[in-house]
């Protein structure tokens, strides 16, 4: 009976995929075997067999381990609910890859933690969980084989596979069991492997796509069957609030924290308006080089408020081809024309009570008393149907409200 399993993997035109497909001696989309890499002082046979047991696999990094369908359901069903998440999900970047030795095998795996890889692969052993068929007698002390503890029990039998949830480790395998190699041979496979997947060679790895992989026969080579793109490039968090919510305070708050996270941009917005010390920083420009910088097309989008222009650079588009997080300082008013030319969008709503907002006003001495009122009579947020909002409390210690954001950011919660 054959099995299947979600993995991610690269698409086939990436150099990820070629190199690990190249490393391991087959491709798992063509189904062609591939001349592996000499080796100085490892002999080809015995790079062979140490690739072997990934090599069936395919290059990969597992989300939901192999299964055998439950009685009735079909493959096809899963791929019609994988394309159905996928229409509604936005890429993202994974931190870089390095050559690690997990266990007593060698694998590719992230620099540093990633909560959208952690949030992914949950949802993959939850949600298609009612396709697998309970492990048999045989799948089951195959497994136990293995030394696990207490918890990867009970996730074996609760998902089918151990090292799953709170125990799960994003990785794609490049080796199987090293512990009968001596250490030379290791050391020298181990370099080779570093010197092949060299990240700064690489471009950086988007996850776009979940795969299915087929086992058509037990103990046959796994074969790339289905790949379910993402429909969105990047993730475009659309910040906005009410002014003297402190919107601008709790990203800086947050930028500050994240200053070595490669994975998300805080953008800087150009403004007709002098830069001051108590404000934001932002490219301070003339009303005549704005309007020559909008007809010139270099922002992604640009409004007025406050008898003010404000323009985001078209650079976004390129941070989202990337993958990347991007950050918006936005406006309320130009929520609706930001869906349009972003429909991927996700709004964060920073705001405060009516009299924390009144008091701050005040105190920035910005406006007159008048102008205060007016600002705070303005209507509340509208957002258009369908699009989802999460609401961020500012009315007391910035580090709450600040902290608050960062988990929104780590979270990854794309559709």
């Amino acid at each position: 009976m054959a099995r299947y399993a979600l993995y991610f993997a690269p698409a086939s035109e990436n150099p990820w995929w070629r190199l690990g497909s190249q490393w391991l001696g087959r491709c798992a989309a063509s189904g062609k075997s591939l001349r592996q890499p000499d080796i100085d002082g490892l002999a080809g046979e015995c790079f062979a067999a140490l690739t072997a047991d990934p090599r069936r696999y395919g290059f990969h990094a597992t989300l939901k381990a192999p299964f055998r369908l439950a009685d009735g359901l079909r493959v096809e069903e899963i791929m019609g609910q994988l394309d159905d998440i996928a229409s509604r999900q936005c890429s993202f970047a994974l931190p870089p890859l390095k050559v690690t030795r997990l266990d007593d095998f060698l694998a590719l795996t992230p620099a540093h933690p990633s909560r959208h890889i952690d949030r992914m692969a949950q949802r993959c052993v939850t949600h298609f969980d009612r396709f697998r068929a309970p492990l048999t007698v045989c799948e089951r002390a195959k497994r136990s084989l293995a030394p696990l503890t207490l918890r990867e029990r009970m996730f074996l039998e609760q998902w089918g596979y151990p090292y799953v949830l709170d125990r799960f480790r994003f990785h794609f395998s490049l080796s199987g069991s090293l512990a009968q190699v001596d250490e030379k041979a290791r050391a020298r496979f181990a370099r080779a492997a570093a010197q092949m997947f060299a990240a700064p060679l690489l471009a950086p790895l988007v996850f776009d796509a979940i795969c299915i992989f087929e086992e058509p026969l037990p103990g046959a080579e796994f074969r790339l069957i289905h790949r379910s793109r993402f429909a969105h490039r990047g993730r475009l968090v659309y910040v906005v609030g009410p002014s003297g919510a402190g919107k601008d305070s709790v990203i800086n708050w947050a930028k500050e924290r994240l200053a070595a996270d490669t994975q998300i941009v805080f953008t800087q917005r150009t403004i007709t308006r002098p830069a001051r010390m108590d404000s934001e920083s932002h490219h301070a420009v003339t009303g005549a080089q704005f309007e020559s910088l909008r007809q010139s097309g270099e922002f992604a989008m640009c409004w007025r408020a406050h008898g003010h222009s404000y323009g985001i650079g078209k650079q976004i588009h390129h941070a989202l081809q990337r993958g990347l997080t991007v950050v918006v300082s936005g406006s309320r008013d130009h929520l609706p024309q930001a869906l349009r030319a972003f429909p991927s969008l996700q709004v964060v709503h920073i705001n405060a009570s009516p009299a924390i907002l009144r008091q701050r006003l005040l105190l920035r001495g910005r406006e007159a008393a008048e102008d205060v009122k007016q600002r705070l009579e303005r209507e509340a947020l509208k957002v258009p149907d369908g699009v989802r909002i999460a609401e961020i409390r500012n009315d007391g210690n910035l580090a709450v409200a600040g902290a608050s954001f960062l988990e929104y950011l780590a979270g990854g919660d794309h559709d």
